[in-house]
């Protein structure tokens, strides 16, 4: 037995570099599974645990204010265990001369006991005083904020307040500000009345089952229905689509869901290829194992010695994929955590788990090992000793590639073709991970097209250069006075924009809505129509929806009456078309239909401006154009151009491309050292083959060319198939990713279906070059002499 090792040891270190990459192959496949399935502990059980520590909120009620009497309605409802009031406010945040951004205010009442939703401090005070503020930690670069320095602040009335950032704190509720471009910061709930404001929104926890969806809603509309009773006006309810989750629970289980997809592919691939090393080892120690047996080794023997070579070979990329897996695992956790601005509390990996990581590392490829080494040992001593190193082909070509005439190529295509499709099985291992690579690859770069043509698609939907949204509402003739004497201003179109409450058939209350109200000739706006039809003027009480709307309301079907709340008056409204948008479903009607049945103090407004062609500054414009209508009464609480929005929209998608991409590429690692090893193989297999075309007269580069046209060949050929697998994949990415991040799927343009394929064509003929490099070189290099007394 220990000869058999020694000489098995001798057989792997023969060839050094193919021995290298067989390992380096399995390597890399273990450390992507490990990776996901370590990072998918961590992310689950910290997202869990940072949630339960701020005590998320059930459900958040915006009131017209919280005085003493609404605080004892709402400690005498028994459905709520606990509350905190709170204030709300959307408002802008002044940059520059010209540049505005979305801020929100928060007030709390004591940052250091807030019982709900807590937020950690980070730097600086946590407790601001009068004209103080705190500021989210992401929002820090995005606002341009330095603690201890003033940032502008437009409050509802437009004027101007300087505030003092005094500290910074970690809300791990809001989005981040630098995928949001929304900017958190929070004052103390003394600070309000200085400000001219009043607290507005009230945190409750369910006394049970406080994070059942349909527990939140019951008991939230019974809540509402006692205060509006006892003369308070509600505004809105926000419950989470997740309640006591984060919201970006889901994208992380989607995410790492079709990372594990990729990481197990990657894996499985790295272990046939050390399959195929085994393999190619036994085919060319035939007779060796023959004389062997020859002289009495048994063949149970050699069996074993093979496997428990295999053994040592998959301890050794062990001992380098868990640490290496562990540790990435670790900085991905950290970098996702990041994302969703949150911090990784602990990146510990239980025991259990690296243990069931490790014999999976064990088994899996033992188990794929045995059946090479168990064909390959299985070999006569007569079949053995008659085998000579060079294979004997009888017949026509076309044996070799069943459906294909050879006679079509050149003599030196034909000899690497016949060469690439020698080894059947080692062939189709190679197309089969060259093809999977290439597949992932074409469907993730087919996901980042998609999500830009999507993106653009729907921005084409709008034909605006940017929009103003008003607290207030505003008439046609006060915009007609304002932008007339503005001549860059070549269009404008003034929409209604209301919030509208869902009411049920049973009479409670649903999920909140925005309204817009417009022409139904509208030029600011051409959406794509998927069902019934768009507006008409001479339409009533009926509206369109966004095409989500029924996934967001199972209940309701096209062609459905629905009742909407708009404050205390209920309005129902027939459904008469669908059109597809990006992100959480609009309802939209006649701004006739709007002037009459939304009350007046729920209405506001959103302007559209068209602006003239080739203008170059702009912001100068839009500023320009804000003061005026501050001067004609009008209160700005947001704006915003379509440059911004769209930065917005792919900050969301580019992401989450970048991971797949990331995984994919990992896989096509694994694929090319694959074809390396396999190449170097090919070459020590026919190293006496080699040795009598050189006899024969073929130089140095012929043999090269045919060396490297195997390669090319195989990758050829993974290249078709990967084309037919890649673009439903893309689809298929396409539809989880659009799902994920703008809650519809992308739109996949088969127009330009050609961009990941050519790119995946020049990659792939890039990576059989690299692949038969080295090969080719040896191969070339090899001295009749010393290939004639190959054994």
């Amino acid at each position: 037995m220990k000869r058999l090792f020694v000489k098995i040891i001798r057989d792997l270190l023969k060839d050094k570099l193919r021995t290298f990459l067989s390992l380096l192959a399995i390597a890399i496949g273990m450390t992507a599974f490990g990776l996901v399935m370590f990072s998918y502990n961590i992310l689950t059980r910290e997202l869990s645990d940072i949630f339960t520590a701020i005590n998320p909120v059930s459900a958040s009620i915006m009131v017209d204010k919280i005085d003493d009497r609404l605080i004892d309605l709402t400690r005498g409802f028994k459905e709520i265990g606990e509350f905190e009031e709170k204030g709300y406010y959307e408002l802008r945040l002044k940059l520059g001369e010209n540049k505005w951004k979305t801020l929100h205010l928060y007030a709390v009442k004591d940052f250091s006991k807030m019982r709900i939703n807590k937020v950690k401090s980070q730097e600086g005070s946590f407790s601001p005083g009068k004209n103080e503020v705190l500021i989210e930690r992401d929002a820090l670069g995005v606002a341009n904020a330095v603690l201890n320095k003033n940032i502008k602040v437009a409050l509802p009335d437009s004027s101007i307040r300087e505030l003092k950032v005094v500290g910074v704190v970690h809300d791990i509720v809001v989005h981040p500000a630098s995928i949001e471009n929304i900017i958190p910061v929070y004052i103390s709930y003394d600070s309000l009345e200085d400000l001219g404001l009043i607290g507005n929104r009230m945190d409750v926890i369910l006394a049970d089952n406080k994070y059942d969806r349909k527990s939140i809603l019951a008991a939230g509309n019974d809540y509402i229905k006692l205060l509006e009773t006892n003369g308070y006006k509600v505004s809105d309810i926000d419950i989470s689509s997740t309640p006591g989750r984060s919201m970006h629970q889901s994208e992380y289980d989607s995410i790492l869901f079709i990372l594990q997809v990729f990481a197990i592919i990657a894996f499985l691939l790295g272990c046939m290829i050390m399959s195929s090393l085994l393999s190619s080892i036994l085919s060319s120690q035939i007779r060796q194992i023959g004389v062997l047996k020859a002289i009495g080794a048994k063949t149970s023997n050699i069996f074993l010695s093979y496997m428990l070579i295999m053994l040592a070979l998959v301890s050794l990329t062990s001992a380098v994929s868990v640490p290496a897996s562990t540790a990435l695992a670790k900085s991905f956790s950290v970098l996702m955590m990041r994302l969703g601005n949150m911090e990784l509390g602990s990146s510990s990996i239980p025991v259990n788990l690296i243990v069931l990581f490790c014999v999976l590392s064990f088994v899996i490829p033992m188990i794929i090992s045995i059946f090479p080494i168990r064909r390959g040992v299985k070999i006569t001593v007569r079949e053995a000793i008659n085998d000579y190193g060079t294979v004997q082909h009888a017949g026509s070509s076309r044996q070799d590639m069943p459906g294909v005439d050879l006679r079509l190529f050149s003599r030196p295509v034909m000899l690497s073709i016949r060469n690439a499709a020698r080894r059947k099985g080692r062939f189709y291992l190679n197309v089969i991970s060259l093809t999977l690579s290439g597949a992932i690859f074409i469907a993730a770069i087919t996901a980042m097209v998609s999500m830009s043509y999507t993106i653009s698609k729907d921005l084409e939907t709008f034909n605006f250069d940017y929009q103003i949204r008003t607290s207030n509402s505003v008439d046609d003739s006060k915009l007609d006075y304002v932008i007339k004497n503005i001549p860059e201003i070549i269009g404008y179109e003034n929409w209604g924009h209301a919030t509208g409450k869902l009411i049920y058939n049973d009479g409670k209350a649903g999920n909140l809505y925005d309204i817009m109200a417009l022409s139904p000739n509208t030029k600011a706006f051409k959406p794509e129509q998927m069902e019934g039809r768009w507006l008409s003027d001479h339409d009533t009480n009926e509206i369109v929806v966004g095409h989500q709307f029924f996934s967001n309301e199972p209940a309701f079907r096209f062609g459905d009456t629905i009742a909407v709340k708009f404050g205390n008056k209920e309005q129902r409204f027939k459904i008469v078309g669908t059109i597809k948008e990006l992100g959480s479903p609009t309802i939209y009607m006649t701004k006739k239909s709007y002037d009459k049945l939304v009350p007046a103090e729920n209405k506001k407004n959103s302007i559209k401006l068209m602006i003239q062609p080739g203008i170059s500054e702009k912001q100068n414009l839009y500023q320009k154009t804000e003061d005026r209508l501050r001067e004609a009464g009008v209160i700005i609480f947001q704006s915003e151009s379509m440059e911004e929005l769209l930065e917005v929209l792919e900050a969301h998608g580019t992401l989450i491309i970048v991971f797949f991409l990331a995984i994919s590429i990992m896989v096509v690692v694994v694929a090319g050292f694959g074809l390396s090893s396999t190449m170097n193989v090919q070459v020590t297999e026919r190293t006496r083959e080699i040795g009598i075309m050189k006899a024969m007269g073929a130089s140095r580069r012929q043999i090269k060319r045919i060396v490297t046209a195997e390669s090319v060949f195989i990758s050829i050929v993974s290249w078709l198939v990967s084309i037919i697998l890649g673009i439903p994949l893309g689809a298929l990415v396409a539809f989880v990713v659009g799902n994920i991040m703008v809650s519809t799927s992308l739109d996949v343009n088969y127009a330009q279906s050609y961009i990941p394929v050519v790119i995946w064509l020049v990659l792939t003929l890039t990576i059989s070059y690299a692949a038969s490099r080295t090969a080719s070189k040896r191969a070339s290099k090899m001295s009749v002499k010393e290939t004639l007394a190959f054994e």
